[in-house]
């Protein structure tokens, strides 16, 4: 009764590395655009405090 499970386990293992690929891939854009935008933000504030003032 011997019966192999390796390949079974091998091409599971290997359809979750191809899903965590586009996890991982979708995660980093996500972060990454959300650094932009707040940069954007960021440069949005200073350009307008140095053409109007702080308002005191």
């Amino acid at each position: 009764m011997n019966i192999k499970m390796t390949n079974v386990v091998g091409v599971q293992s290997e359809v979750m590395a191809m899903f965590m690929d586009e996890v991982v891939f979708a995660g980093l854009a996500i972060v990454g655009l959300t650094c932009l935008f707040f940069v954007g933000v960021y440069i949005a504030i200073k350009k307008d405090i140095s053409k109007h003032g702080t308002g005191e």
